[in-house]
């Protein structure tokens, strides 16, 4: 991770330099901008699962018609998902992606925590400005510690969370009413997903509060890139109507 900890560590310095050396702001900066780096890619995987949804009806019969013949389903299957554009390993990347860029922040803060990130200064920074980082730097948010865990940021990160789940699961209340049917396997995912906002709480002491932070700031465009779909979804009713 080194390569990404020298990237991440040139602005970070620059940042703290911008705003009086108070670690906290640099890092929701990071998850703000981590967030919406992703908001096309969180839209295309939107219409990914729109198109899978689509096709549903065809794989079902596919699976009545292929009950033995797995090489014919498969080929058949490939075809469909060639007519309409869809990608089937785009989930799969998508949640790698994610994993992957959360393990590179996660050695990015330790670092921090450790304060070894000055080390992957460039010259000109650290023989400047590492004393004034390694002193002067501020650890705290609004009295918090930024190196240990608060059971409070972490709930309120968890309901933030789960109020993008619940315009998730009125969106498609809204949709099942429109199409009059119920998509039960989409409901039951969105509320397992709203449990899940709430499962970090049992493992909050083992996270801390700098992780937290950059969460924070990741999750409010997660919730505000929820908020404009739904709006737009409202809007695409509207003009059908």
């Amino acid at each position: 991770m080194t390569i990404f900890n020298y990237l991440l560590s040139q602005p970070f310095a620059l940042l703290m330099l911008l705003f009086n050396n108070y670690l906290w702001v640099p890092v929701l900066i990071y998850g703000l901008l981590t967030r919406l780096f992703l908001w096309p890619v969180f839209n295309k995987l939107l219409v990914e699962q729109e198109k899978m949804k689509k096709i549903q009806p065809q794989l079902t019969a596919l699976q009545q018609k292929y009950k033995n013949d797995a090489f014919g389903f498969q080929k058949e299957f490939s075809e469909i998902l060639k007519t309409e554009k869809i990608n089937p390993y785009f989930t799969f990347l998508f949640l790698f992606g994610q994993i992957f860029i959360l393990i590179i922040f996660l050695a990015f803060f330790n670092s921090i925590i450790s304060a070894q990130w000055v080390n992957y200064l460039l010259p000109a920074l650290k023989n400047n400005f590492a004393h004034s980082f390694l002193q002067e730097a501020n650890y705290f948010f609004f009295g918090f510690d930024l190196r240990q865990p608060n059971l409070l940021l972490t709930l309120f990160l968890a309901i933030l969370n789960s109020f993008t789940i619940i315009f998730q699961i009125k969106k498609q209340n809204i949709k099942n009413k429109t199409e009059k049917k119920i998509d039960r396997q989409q409901l039951n995912a969105n509320y397992f997903s709203f449990f899940l906002s709430f499962l970090i709480l049992i493992f909050y002491q083992r996270i801390p509060l700098i992780l937290i932070i950059y969460w924070l700031g990741f999750s409010l465009v997660s919730l505000l890139q929820e908020m404009v779909n739904f709006l737009n979804f409202q809007k695409s009713l509207l003009n059908n109507h």
